[in-house]
């Protein structure tokens, strides 16, 4: 588990694993990346309430989410290793089902679906933004009813000597790590499976400014993903990418064709939102936050250009 200031909610994450029924041999290892908000104190807390917790302080030059991952790979001592969140909450049986998808399946990676559950008005409007195939479109990932191949999964659990050699990417956003790795498993001719029984709760993003940053990097991470694999994982991202230059054209093009055009153009995509979301005013500014930032994310990401994938152990790239 990867952590930065992440104190508000995190003994209500550390609690979930704790009471885990997998009754096999395993450890947390919780790897701060610099917090200043009492996440070292809070970890310190716990480790009396959970024996299994190893904390790790990352060195300055791993202070980031790969870095972080593949030390918390290195230091544990397991044959399996199962990703963890500091904004997750985990039923009881979750190390035990990832465990028994990934040996009866003998994939290379397994993981659950992504649930989302919000707890304050707003967060409650981006949990039903995040499952809404017309908002986000249908990935697996985030709705499965039986244990199926993916392209990727949430979190996930990998044979740690699996991982070791692969390694992480770090991709100039910071994100999409899990994703890359994904995608190169497949690429390899090895298999990720879905499995609904693998069950967790994840906490949505509590302010529009938050969500927007959040799928502002996720966008620009598709970009750098294309650069560095010279392809998509999936055509999904292609929706986003379409509204952000269909908006941009608008625009670009209202002091010639008219503003009213541009009105004409915003205005079908604040009424599409509105069918697909219920017109409720939440849900309508989270959904539209999504879409936008991370169309732009990934339009802005392209323009850029390549930038530096640096990896984290594995071979060479």
């Amino acid at each position: 588990m990867p952590l930065l200031n992440e104190a508000a909610g995190l003994g209500e994450v550390l609690g979930s694993l704790r009471d885990q029924d997998y009754e096999g041999g395993w450890e947390l290892v919780a790897v701060d990346g610099g917090s200043r908000d009492g996440t070292p104190a809070m970890l310190a807390a716990w480790t009396e309430r959970l024996p299994h917790l190893l904390v790790v302080s990352a060195p300055e030059g791993r202070r980031h989410l790969t870095g972080s991952l593949m030390l918390a790979a290195e230091t544990a001592t397991g044959k399996i290793v199962i990703r963890a969140d500091a904004h997750t909450v985990y039923a009881s049986d979750y190390l035990r089902r990832n465990v028994e998808a990934l040996l009866e399946t003998g994939a290379d990676l397994v993981g659950g679906p992504m649930r989302p559950e919000g707890s304050d008005p707003f967060g409650r409007a981006v949990a039903s933004v995040m499952v809404n195939r017309w908002v986000v479109g249908p990935a697996p990932y985030r709705r499965v009813l039986k244990r199926r191949r993916a392209d990727t999964v949430y979190l996930g659990a990998i044979r740690r000597s699996r991982l070791l050699q692969m390694g992480l990417r770090r991709f100039p956003s910071g994100v999409a790590e899990d994703a890359d790795l994904a995608y190169r498993i497949r690429k390899q001719g090895g298999e990720v499976v879905l499995d609904p029984a693998i069950r967790s709760r994840y906490r949505p993003r509590a302010t529009p400014g938050a969500l927007w940053r959040q799928f502002y990097r996720y966008g620009r991470a598709k970009a750098e993903m294309l650069y560095a694999n010279r392809e998509l994982p999936t055509l999904r991202p292609l929706a986003p990418l379409g509204l952000a230059i269909a908006l941009v054209a608008t625009l670009g093009a209202a002091p010639w064709l008219g503003w009213w055009w541009a009105l004409f153009g915003l205005g079908g995509w604040t009424v599409y939102l509105a069918v697909v979301t219920g017109g409720w005013p939440r849900q309508l500014l989270a959904a539209a936050t999504v879409q936008l930032s991370n169309g732009l994310g990934i339009l802005i990401g392209l323009a850029a250009g390549p930038g530096r994938v640096s990896r984290t152990l594995g071979p060479p790239y």
